[in-house]
């Protein structure tokens, strides 16, 4: 059940960082670190 939680959140994630740079190029520096950050735990 954890790791299901853990894929929807890591998809949810990379949805933003995609809707995110497709507005704005600047809004996906953020996001690009707290997905990296994720990512290493």
């Amino acid at each position: 059940m954890r790791n299901a939680i853990r894929a929807l959140l890591g998809l949810t994630m990379a949805v933003l960082a995609l809707f995110g740079s497709l507005s704005t190029g600047e809004s996906r520096k953020p996001v690009d670190s707290a997905v990296s950050s994720v990512s290493t735990r």
